[in-house]
């Protein structure tokens, strides 16, 4: 369903040796299979400068900010700039000091809304490595959820009949999956081929390519897979693929959602999100066809 090229990490710090460090620790780092793009400043105004012109074409998934700079408190500033002037309360943020009496923690944290706090001493490899791992990890489940809300809240009021539901899925997503300006998102992708009682509701790479969505399904349906939720929703990945089904009950159709993803593992959330979104579909359209 998700297709990404990478995620953005932002390294704040004015010594060398700290970024060199960094690089090394993160260079081989994936999350979920994909690789991290770090990009590094070395001061207060980089920082700012960088976070202003990428604010409509990144997402940034952690920064790592050094708070003594040019200025005992210049890393505090660019936090506070992430938080109040940009108004971005999802981006993760770690900071590392060598002189925590400067900063500290428990100030810190509750005053930025920092997710992490390390001293300089005992940010080895490992710690750093563990650090961004999970704060990418939860980066993507609160932008995850926030973007399905979003498209329940802009779908619902157009779902009022079962041919806008089956137009109204893909346009909705694309107007989702874009910046401010109107232009899609190049680092991000989304690619399905919803199959409910007969319609094919199709984005990216499977619009307009329904009958390979349903070979592709029925390949899928023989590979072994695994029960995901109560419901009996069944999930498998094979490759780039992935499918998730659900059989037909007294009350509701049949539904399979035929996806594409380089996410490696897929995280469980994000299969029971995709379930939900299915499920959501297959009910509007029985509430519309009941209007009827």
């Amino acid at each position: 369903m998700m297709v990404r090229t990478h995620w953005d990490v932002l390294i704040v710090d004015d010594d060398p040796d700290m970024l060199a460090i960094s690089r090394l620790a993160l260079k081989h780092v994936r999350v979920f299979g994909i690789p991290l793009k770090v990009h590094e400043c070395t001061n207060k105004a980089d920082a700012i400068k960088f976070l202003k012109a990428t604010a409509e074409l990144s997402d940034l998934s952690v920064a790592l900010i050094d708070v003594v700079m040019e200025t005992e408190h210049a890393g505090l500033d660019v936090c506070k700039f992430i938080r109040e002037d940009m108004n971005n309360r999802v981006t993760p943020i770690v900071v590392r000091t060598g002189q925590p009496g400067k900063a500290p923690e428990r100030e810190v944290i509750e005053r930025y809304d920092i997710s992490t706090y390390l001293t300089k001493v005992e940010a080895t490899n490992e710690k750093l490595h563990a650090t961004v791992v999970n704060a990418v990890r939860h980066h993507e489940f609160v932008r995850f959820n926030e973007g399905f809300f979003m498209f329940m809240a802009q779908f619902i009021p157009v779902s009022e009949t079962r041919e806008r539901i089956v137009r109204g899925v893909p346009e909705v997503i694309s107007s989702v999956l874009r910046r401010r300006d109107g232009s899609p998102l190049e680092y991000y992708g989304c690619h399905f081929c919803l199959l409910i009682d007969g319609d094919a509701i199709a984005i990216g790479k499977f619009a307009g390519q329904e009958a390979e969505a349903r070979a592709l399904r029925d390949r899928l349906s023989r590979e072994p897979s695994q029960v995901i939720n109560h419901n009996g929703d069944r999930f498998m990945h094979a490759g780039n693929h992935v499918l998730i089904s659900r059989a037909a009950t007294a009350d509701t159709p049949a539904f399979d959602l035929v996806g594409e993803t380089n996410y490696n593992p897929m995280p469980d959330y994000t299969v029971r999100m995709w379930a939900t979104f299915a499920q959501c579909i297959s009910d509007l359209i029985l509430v519309a066809e009941r209007r009827r």
